[in-house]
């Protein structure tokens, strides 16, 4: 299956360039990565202070850089410009600053979607987000509590006993089936944060799952 990365940025950092480099070292090789980045001048900026064009051109993978203004950009209609870019079985969004913690991060989401098929078939999967060594107690268990260390596949039978939980995603990792995703609407647009979660929660309703 073929798989593209869509990541906008903003400000991009030492951060993403680890994460250029964790994605390089990935067991499953994605067919392109799309960065779409707010302001051309702050990425100039960037690229002055860190590697990051060369981190780019070191990828395992054809890029495409896009710019744009910093009033055009918008959580949802941002990833749904990348999406439109997109041809590949199945798009993963990331945010500049998920830096994948092994080699498999890629491997294991396309994994989560290419073992089901037919009626409830998960929509998309998101990946465990582990809490940074010197963050505070109270993220750490944040973290723990969204991101539990057993994986799990949530359905519309799951609201009884998870309620709004159900619908939660996170687009900071999170791979979608593109053709499903395109079917159901993709993101709903303008939203300031949580298309992942409105985006789920249309999947589950239409009788798909959440990994």
């Amino acid at each position: 299956m073929k798989v593209d990365i869509i990541i906008p940025t903003y400000k991009p950092d030492k951060t993403f360039c680890l994460l250029l480099q964790k994605l390089r070292e990935q067991t499953f090789v994605v067919h392109r990565v799309i960065v779409i980045n707010t302001e051309e001048d702050l990425w100039r900026e960037a690229v002055k202070k860190y590697p990051v064009q060369e981190m780019l051109g070191r990828l395992p993978c054809p890029y495409t850089l896009r710019h744009i203004a910093k009033e055009t950009f918008d959580h949802a209609g941002t990833r749904m410009q990348g999406a439109a870019e997109s041809q590949a079985d199945i798009i993963l969004f990331m945010t500049m600053d998920a830096v994948p913690a092994d080699r498999y991060t890629v491997e294991h989401l396309v994994e989560a979607l290419e073992s089901e098929s037919g009626p409830g078939v998960s929509a998309v999967a998101y990946a465990r987000q582990l809490p940074k060594r010197d963050c505070s107690v109270v993220e750490r268990y944040t973290r723990r509590f969204n991101y539990p260390a057993t994986g799990r596949k949530k359905t519309k039978a799951d609201l009884k006993t998870l309620g709004i939980k159900t619908f939660f995603c996170s687009d900071v990792c999170a791979a979608y089936r593109r053709e499903l995703f395109m079917e159901l609407g993709g993101f709903a647009a303008p939203a300031i944060f949580n298309e992942d979660m409105l985006f789920a929660a249309k999947a589950i309703e239409a009788g798909y799952a959440v990994s």
